[in-house]
């Protein structure tokens, strides 16, 4: 009986993007307890924290990811005074740069 390894591909994987996220700073459970009002701060300033028991890993504690709020005015003179869009040319844009066919052989 063949086993399942010898039914999937053996194309490379690539990735396409990546995440980069700075090394995080590796504190106890008793250390958060203690001072929490220290890691609140950093916590604000962008500092990420793994949180371990006993030894072991058990959480990272990151900061919120922070919305950004634009005045209606602003937003609206933004809009104004952005240029024109030719969707035509947009579209062709695309086309060309993207493959619209459902096999990889291009049919």
């Amino acid at each position: 009986m063949p086993s399942i390894a010898t039914h999937v591909s053996q194309k490379a994987i690539v990735a396409l993007s990546a995440t980069f996220s700075p090394m995080a700073t590796t504190i106890t459970q008793r250390t958060l307890r203690n001072e929490n009002a220290d890691i609140m701060r950093r916590l604000e300033e962008g500092e990420t924290f793994l949180i371990t028991r006993n030894g072991k890993q058990i959480g990272i504690l990151s900061p919120a990811k922070r919305s950004y709020f634009v005045e209606t005015e602003a937003l609206l003179h933004a809009f104004a005074t952005a240029p024109d869009v030719s969707y035509a040319a947009l579209r062709e844009d695309l086309d060309a740069i993207s493959d619209q066919s459902v096999f990889s052989d291009g049919k």
